[in-house]
């Protein structure tokens, strides 16, 4: 080969060699450049992340150290509170203060008005009760006068009063409220002593009430007075099927009434009112205010007579 095709060759690799180096050199220096780039991004992230997590727990101590602080504080306060008052109470206790006998003189015009307020207040009438309140107390009244025999069906036919009542009506009325400790039963023969029935009677109806001693009968049983005693036999009772709810109740000037309604429940269930008309068919214990338009309203009246509330009479509302 001539030396000059040597020669040109070899110039021709020198030129590839360095040019090849150039961009090997510019390829490297942009390598370094984005990862210098990226290295400081993750350098600042990193340093972000633990300057944040710092400032957090540092933070979280400041909040829990502030809390301990005024937990420490209403801690002390309240101890000092105690304190102070415990020796207040000490010091007024031994009236150190002379607080105890400070007296406090009123005008003379002052002291009057207030007497006179005093018994304006002393002089007001107590609350009237309310209708469940004397219901409540009083109910009794009615039940010592639901006779358990189909007499009680006499009491509650027309308007009825102490005056007009019958001698039989009496001695139901005395023997159904009857102490039972004042009759005396062996071999089921019941016998009690008419003065106890006078006695038993004069509560219920009075101190002037009356009867005539005679032979009656209370249910089932058959009592007949011989001797100067009442004598029957123990029978077994029959139900009269009466049945009374109180609707309404009030008290005024010492007389006591209550407003009643009355019906009759048969041995199927029916419901009558007192003309023996059928109100409902099956009757479940429902309240008879539901049926109050078909059954015969009653106001049973009682008047004080000193510590007791005796019958006075019995009049008929009937609203059918």
């Amino acid at each position: 080969m001539p030396r000059k095709a040597l020669a040109s060759r070899d110039k021709s690799d020198s030129i590839d060699t360095k040019e090849i180096e150039e961009r090997i050199n510019k390829e490297l220096n942009k390598k370094v450049e984005l990862i210098t780039e990226n290295l400081k991004d993750k350098i600042n992230e990193q340093v972000e992340f633990q300057v944040a997590k710092r400032l957090k727990e540092e933070e979280k101590k400041f909040t829990r150290g502030q809390k301990f602080k005024i937990i420490r504080l209403n801690f002390l306060i309240i101890i000092l509170l105690t304190i102070i008052c415990y020796f207040g109470y000490c010091l007024y206790d031994v009236d150190y203060f002379h607080l105890k006998n400070i007296t406090i003189e009123l005008p003379k015009e002052d002291y009057v008005n207030n007497n006179q307020n005093n018994n304006n207040i002393n002089k007001d009438e107590p609350p009237k009760p309310t209708k469940e309140e004397l219901i409540k107390e009083y109910e009794y009244l009615i039940k010592n006068i639901i006779i358990e025999d189909n007499a009680v069906f006499d009491l509650f036919k027309d308007s009825i009063s102490t005056n007009n009542l019958s001698n039989e009506l009496k001695l139901k009325l005395a023997y159904k409220n009857l102490d039972e400790k004042l009759i005396k039963n062996e071999n089921d023969i019941i016998s009690f002593e008419p003065n106890s029935l006078l006695v038993t009677l004069k509560q219920i109806l009075g101190e002037n009430i009356t009867f005539e001693n005679e032979t009656f009968t209370y249910n089932s049983e058959r009592f007949m007075f011989y001797n100067n005693t009442y004598l029957g036999m123990k029978e077994k009772e029959n139900k009269s099927n009466f049945h009374f709810q109180i609707i309404d109740a009030n008290l005024e000037n010492e007389t006591l009434k209550f407003d009643i309604l009355t019906a009759k429940i048969s041995e199927n269930n029916v419901l009558l009112n007192n003309k023996n008309d059928i109100i409902k068919q099956e009757y479940n214990n429902e309240d008879l205010v539901n049926f109050q338009n078909y059954l015969d309203k009653y106001t049973v009246s009682f008047i004080k007579e000193r510590d007791n509330y005796i019958l006075k009479d019995i009049k008929i509302n009937s609203n059918i």
